[in-house]
């Protein structure tokens, strides 16, 4: 894996500074209060016990919950399209494979990208995020605007500019564990992939 270089490094030191001050305000309680509902929510929805029984209602609130769906006017209209275009037990068998297959990561994302119409990369990646936040980071506007603000080059440009695909998300994935582990390092000891994006 790249490394961040010392300038890198200490760039993302000052900003963990200031984030630490954040954390003490009632809108950073505020913001864990979300993270913990929404986190509690997907994993016990899509666990691997549960995920061969998600009712309808259950996937509508995942979907619902995502802040990728978040700028849809009529969550239902977008919801009733997925279900429509997908079907219930598909979804079922894609997101099971999805977060529980034994293939890569990269054949993973790729396969349910392919299969499933009407979730895209932003809302794939924050699925697998509130699954195992340990393990997956999300891809969205946000970390596309931070990184460079961060001065850390380290993914290909086309990342930036169009829909990734698995062998993408692998990079980003990388790239954004070395954050994680700069967050570990400066006090974080448990930072995961939702403390990377809150960051």
């Amino acid at each position: 894996m790249t490394e961040l270089t010392t300038e890198q490094k200490e760039n993302i030191k000052q900003y963990i500074e200031k984030f630490k001050d954040f954390l003490k305000t009632e809108r950073a309680k505020e913001w864990e209060e979300d993270r913990k509902h929404r986190t509690e929510f997907i994993q016990k929805a899509l666990s691997k016990e549960h995920i061969s029984n998600l009712t309808e209602d259950e996937f509508r609130e995942i979907v619902k919950n995502l802040w990728a769906s978040q700028f849809w006017g009529n969550k239902n209209y977008l919801l009733d399209k997925i279900l429509k275009n997908n079907s219930l037990p598909k979804l079922r068998e894609e997101l099971n494979d999805l977060i529980y297959g034994k293939e890569p990561l990269e054949k993973r994302f790729d396969k349910f990208k392919k299969n499933i119409k009407g979730l895209g990369p932003s809302s794939i990646t924050e699925i697998l995020l509130f699954v195992s936040p340990n393990d997956y980071c999300i891809w969205n506007d946000k970390p596309k605007s931070v990184l460079p603000f961060l001065k850390i080059n380290l993914l290909p440009e086309k990342v930036y500019k169009y829909q990734i695909d698995g062998s993408d998300y692998v990079k980003c994935n990388n790239a954004l564990t070395l954050i994680k582990n700069e967050l570990r390092k400066s006090g974080f000891e448990h930072a995961d992939f939702i403390d990377v994006d809150f960051f």
